[in-house]
């Protein structure tokens, strides 16, 4: 029982590494997960607790548009709250991360393209400056996503 299983140069081997690469990389994760994280929340409070609002913002012209909007907000709300603790958990318990990851980069830039075909091109004038800031934020959301696959790629 009280018997070495390192010797003694193996062990100062060890102590001697370096892991202040792995501790830097695991901070900038933990910080573009938690970005990453405040925007969600954000946006599933945003469009559960005040679609008008969000629907308020865009030129709607017909009822059947305006039913299709308020239909694709709340999926959009119900996919987010069903996805994003999946791929918390599967950080958390390391099951298939890095393919995850890629998933949900992928699913993000396919929702990125289509409300960008289906909402935004139909905002009002007055409101080109919000959505423009959005869409500048999506995209930094999707370099996060795709650079938390990246650094989880190499592991």
């Amino acid at each position: 029982m009280g018997k070495h299983v390192l010797t003694h140069e193996e062990m100062v081997a060890f102590k001697s590494l370096d892991f202040s690469d792995e501790v830097r990389s695991s901070f900038w994760f933990v910080a573009r997960s938690c970005y990453l994280l405040t925007y969600v929340l954000a946006t599933v409070f945003a469009l559960a607790l005040y679609p008008e609002q969000v629907l308020g913002k865009f030129h709607i012209v017909s009822a059947e548009m305006d039913a299709f909007m308020r239909t694709y907000v709340r999926v959009r709300v119900l996919f987010l709250c069903c996805v994003v603790p999946f791929y918390l958990w599967s950080y958390v318990r390391g099951f298939h991360f890095r393919y995850m990851a890629l998933t949900a980069f992928a699913i993000a830039t396919t929702m990125f393209v289509n409300e960008l075909i289906l909402f935004y091109a139909f905002a009002h004038s007055g409101s080109q400056g919000a959505v423009l800031a959005i869409l500048a934020l999506r995209a930094s959301l999707l370099v996060c996503l795709f650079l938390n696959f990246w650094e989880r790629r190499r592991a």
